[in-house]
């Protein structure tokens, strides 16, 4: 598709602004599609590629479409370790710099790459944390539970201080090179920024202004923990 003619793909744009679902508990999921694209032709007032925050209405959340350039507001958020072994057992330190345009942040959600069959929340002073899993069927017909998302909610981080969240996953035994994306939401009382976007082929993930947080994989395994 020629960029200048039909406009650049959107990047998980349906997943950028449509509601996240909530379950029967009222607690909601993590909606996204991190790989995803979407293409749609530019015209008039139309969003193109990473010009468009989504901002998600669930409940009393408000729905607003930001656009801004890159290099806004929005610090991004970050894993604080960028490559790790395949097979490994990752200690993910998730960054946060910065609140929503200097909202506080009050949740942090993050969805799982589906072949990352385990991982423990580390608890924090002051936040509720929530792992929610799905059932998983083996070729011998058996049943796993695997986590899918991880949320930290109820605890307050004031909008231009830093903070951090943990977790240890156990990373899949890709080839090396494989790169693993942890697409989060964060919230901030009624704004959600979600930091989901992926580069598509070719493209540098610097160039993104709401990239997914991701490490790299490579060779050597190790069975402990990489320090915090």
């Amino acid at each position: 598709m020629d960029a200048g003619a039909g406009g650049r793909e959107l990047r998980d744009r349906v997943a950028l602004t449509s509601p996240v679902a909530r379950p029967s508990g009222g607690q909601p999921l993590l909606e996204m599609s991190a790989g995803k694209r979407h293409s749609k032709a530019a015209s008039g007032g139309q969003l193109r590629g990473k010009k468009a925050l989504g901002i998600a209405r669930t409940g009393p959340l408000v729905m607003l479409t930001l656009a801004f350039s890159s290099g806004g507001a929005y610090a991004h958020v970050e894993l604080m370790q960028r490559s790790a072994a395949a097979g490994s057992d990752f200690r993910a330190v998730f960054a946060i710099d910065h609140g929503c345009a200097g909202q506080p942040t009050t949740a942090i959600r993050i969805r799982l790459d589906e072949r990352i069959v385990a991982a423990r929340a580390m608890e924090k002073a002051g936040w509720t944390v929530q792992t929610t899993t799905v059932t998983v069927k083996g070729k011998d017909g058996s049943a796993t539970q695997v986590p899918r998302e991880i949320v930290w909610s109820g605890g307050r981080i004031p909008g231009f201080f830093l903070d951090q969240f943990q977790m240890v996953v156990t990373l899949p035994a890709a080839a090396a090179g494989t790169v693993i994306y942890f697409p989060v939401v964060q919230e901030c009382g009624g704004t959600v920024v979600r930091w989901i976007e992926t580069p598509l082929p070719g493209e540098n993930p610097e160039s993104l202004d709401l990239p997914a947080p991701f490490v790299t994989l490579i060779n050597g395994k190790s069975s402990a923990p990489n320090a915090p």
